[in-house]
């Protein structure tokens, strides 16, 4: 099954909600009991939050995939676009990827005839669909894509 789950450990307590465990150590090895102060980091949890790794792989796509629209110039077009996914056959994921590919290959190939943008939206709605598929909701991916973007621009402030 894919990875759509990963817990953060506070570094400041090492996961456990204490920022006085390292004398915890030490109290077992001398049979002290020492006093739990709750890590302010985390809230005294141990953990800083969750992240999805499988959503952040489709935000790096649907990042990519914007790009090649801006360059073809799509981002006039899709000013009132409402995304509708489209779904290849039985609804498999394979197929989906399948389909997705084959999308890539006719944008490349008639990349530069008129045809390019009709064939970006059905690539376009065939990705839109996988990340369905995938369990996510348009929600769950804007706000992915947001803060991706957020990142993006601040690496980029930063010159990297």
């Amino acid at each position: 099954a894919p990875r759509t789950k990963i817990e953060y450990i506070c570094p400041t307590c090492n996961g456990t909600g204490d920022e006085n465990y390292d004398s915890y150590i030490d109290d077992l090895e001398g049979g002290y009991t020492h006093e739990v102060i709750n890590c302010e980091d985390c809230g005294g949890t141990g953990t800083l939050g969750y992240k999805n790794p499988l959503l952040e792989e489709y935000v790096d796509c649907l990042h990519f995939i914007l790009s090649i629209g801006n360059d073809i110039n799509m981002n006039e077009v899709y000013e009132d676009y409402e995304p509708k996914p489209l779904y290849f056959g039985d609804g498999d994921i394979l197929g989906q990827f399948i389909a997705i590919y084959d999308w890539i290959n006719s944008l490349y190939f008639h990349r530069d005839e008129d045809v390019s943008g009709e064939i970006y939206d059905l690539f376009f709605a065939y990705f839109l669909g996988l990340g369905e598929m995938l369990g996510f909701t348009w929600e769950q991916i804007e706000e992915a894509y947001m803060k991706k973007n957020a990142v993006n621009h601040e690496r980029q402030e930063m010159g990297y």
